[in-house]
């Protein structure tokens, strides 16, 4: 599952057209694979309507109650409205991987 989920991180990594994505690291397990968009509603929407789910991880740990405080993280909030995971799971076949590399660069 590992092997296969590289794979298609290799693949994002090389194909995927959008600057700020995952790098690729022979050391990662690709539990998830994520990009930063300008405008995120509407890349997933996008997505969504062609059939490819995607996905919002890791609010920032400031935003947490027992963690909140007064301190402003601009740089942490504006990749935490920008950040969104696509599909890497080892059951995409390669014509899903290729349909998602389409979808986004289409976008």
């Amino acid at each position: 599952m590992n092997r296969r989920r590289k794979y298609i991180a290799k693949r994002y990594s090389q194909e995927i057209k959008i600057s700020s994505k995952m790098p690729f690291s022979e050391n990662c397990s690709y539990h998830l694979y994520w990009l930063q968009v300008n405008i995120r509603k509407s890349f997933m929407k996008f997505l969504k309507e062609n059939k490819i789910e995607t996905g919002i991880h890791y609010k920032p740990i400031h935003h947490f109650s027992f963690y909140s405080s007064n301190q402003k993280l601009r740089n942490t909030d504006q990749v935490a409205r920008q950040i969104v995971s696509i599909p890497i799971h080892s059951n995409l076949s390669d014509n899903d991987v290729n349909q998602v590399i389409k979808l986004c660069n289409k976008f």
